[in-house]
C-alpha cells in the first residue's frame, strides 16, 4: 500500500496533510443540498459502451445529494452512439458539442456551459467507467467541509490494472505539480473531482491538452481549500485511453504545460531538489 487512505484537506501556509473525519453533512456552503445544483460534466469520445452505465450511476448518486442535477455531456466528435446512448439513459442530459476538440477545451466549454445553467458546484468524471459513484459520497463529505476543490485520489495505491511504469509516472508527476501548487497532493491528474464556483473561477485553463493539473495548480495558488479522498479505480472494461497515446508524448506535452504554467504564475524552482 502506498501512502495513507485518510482523507486529507491542504491549504497553501498549511502544507500538512489533515485527516478529516467523514460524517454525513446536509450543507454546501451555507446551502441546504436541496438547493444547490450540481453539474455533472462528463466529457466523452466513442464511450457508446460505457457512457450509459456510467451516467445511471453517477445520476443516481448525485440526486441522493440534491434534487437540482444538470448532467453535461460533453461530446469531443465521438462517431458511435455515443450520443444517442448519452441522451437515451436520462432525461437530465443534454449533450454539448465541444468546439476545438481535446480535453482542456471540453473542461473550459463544460465549466462555462454549467455556469450558464446556474451550477453552484461541478462533478467532473470521465465517460469510461474507470470511476465508480459509489465513491462520491465521501468526496462529497470532504466538499461540505469547505473544500472548494475535492480530487478523487487514485494513487494511493496502485490500482488493479495500472501498471508499474504508468504508476510510478503518475506519481512523479504529481510530486512536480504539487511542488507548483504549493501542497502535497497525490494525484494531481485524476479526472473525478468535485469543485464549487470558487474553484471554477480560478480555474481559467489556458493549456491546449488537459486541465487536471493546471486546475489543481491555479486553485491551490489562490489559498482555496483542496482535499484528497481516496477512490477505487477500475480498469477500463472497453476500449483504451483517448488522452494517452503514447506515454512519452504525453509527458511532453504535460511538461510543456507545465513551464508555460510556471512561468505564467512566476513559480520558483528555488528549493525543489
Amino acid at each position: 500500500m502506498v501512502g495513507d487512505p485518510a482523507h486529507r484537506t491542504y491549504r497553501r501556509g498549511r502544507p500538512d496533510p489533515c485527516s478529516i473525519p467523514a460524517p454525513t453533512l446536509n450543507m454546501l456552503g451555507h446551502q441546504q443540498n436541496a438547493k444547490a445544483m450540481l453539474c455533472l460534466l462528463m466529457p466523452a469520445k466513442n464511450e457508446a459502451l460505457s457512457i450509459a452505465n456510467v451516467i445511471t450511476s453517477f445520476s443516481t448518486a448525485c440526486q441522493v445529494i440534491t434534487s437540482r442535477v444538470c448532467i453535461l455531456v460533453l461530446d469531443d466528435g465521438s462517431t458511435d452512439e455515443t450520443r444517442h446512448k448519452a441522451e437515451a439513459s436520462s432525461s437530465l442530459v443534454e449533450v454539448v458539442q465541444v468546439t476545438g476538440g481535446g480535453l482542456a477545451n471540453a473542461f473550459r466549454q463544460g465549466v462555462s456551459e454549467g455556469l450558464a445553467r446556474g451550477a453552484d458546484a461541478f462533478l467532473h468524471v470521465d465517460s469510461d467507467g474507470q470511476y465508480l459513484a459509489r465513491d462520491l459520497p465521501a468526496m462529497w463529505d470532504a466538499f461540505a467541509r469547505g473544500s472548494h476543490l475535492v480530487l478523487g485520489n487514485r494513487l494511493w495505491r496502485q490500482p488493479d490494472g495500472m501498471g508499474d511504469v504508468r504508476f510510478t509516472w503518475n506519481r512523479r508527476l504529481s510530486e512536480i505539480f504539487s511542488l507548483m501548487a504549493g501542497l502535497p497532493i497525490q494525484d494531481t491528474q485524476t479526472g473525478y473531482r468535485l469543485f464549487d464556483k470558487t474553484a471554477a473561477a480560478h480555474s481559467q485553463i489556458s493549456a491546449q491538452f488537459t486541465y487536471t493539473q493546471e486546475q489543481v495548480v491555479r486553485v491551490a495558488r489562490a489559498g482555496l481549500g483542496v482535499s484528497e479522498v481516496p477512490i477505487t479505480f477500475v480498469p477500463r472494461a472497453f476500449g483504451k485511453s483517448r488522452l494517452v497515446n503514447s506515454p512519452l508524448d504525453y509527458m511532453a506535452r504535460v511538461f510543456d504545460d507545465a513551464e508555460r504554467l510556471r512561468l505564467e504564475l512566476g513559480i520558483s524552482t528555488e528549493g525543489w531538489m
